[in-house]
């Protein structure tokens, strides 16, 4: 295995995704008994370090907030010093939305409900009514 963020999650060689302010990589958490996999989202490096410090922040702070089974749960978050990078773990999940989409299965308007829009109306409902709840007036 490669590297260990937080002396805990050990990242694979797979290849990262890619995204704007941050990388995604495949790793597994060696602290679980059943060696759970993870996704370590890595942070770019920046100049100016105060808006990978903002987004970190807000990031952390709204999945910290959320529970419910169609999010993905936040395990942990901060700064690795052998990367020197900031990072977030996150429960991984096997397939996207874009790999379901992708299969070409068809599905009827109730079988695609029933998969996808009736978890995905939930979890965004709930995150609402969780940001209603918990912003500042």
């Amino acid at each position: 295995m490669g590297k260990t963020i937080n002396g805990r999650f050990a990242l694979l060689p797979d290849e990262a995704r890619a995204g704007g302010l941050s990388e995604v990589r495949r790793g597994v958490d060696i602290t679980s008994p059943s060696g759970d996999q993870v996704a370590v989202k890595l942070l770019k490096q920046r100049e100016d370090d105060t808006i990978t410090r903002i987004f970190l922040e807000r990031e952390t702070s709204a999945l910290g907030a959320l529970e419910h089974p169609h999010i993905v749960r936040l395990l942990d978050s901060g700064w690795d010093d052998e990367l020197e990078r900031y990072y977030i773990v996150l429960e991984w999940i096997d397939r996207s939305l874009k790999d379901e989409m992708a299969d070409g299965r068809p599905l009827d308007w109730l079988a695609y409900f029933d998969r996808i829009g009736r978890p995905l109306i939930s979890a965004l409902a709930y995150a609402h009514e969780i940001r209603f709840f918990t912003a500042p007036f």
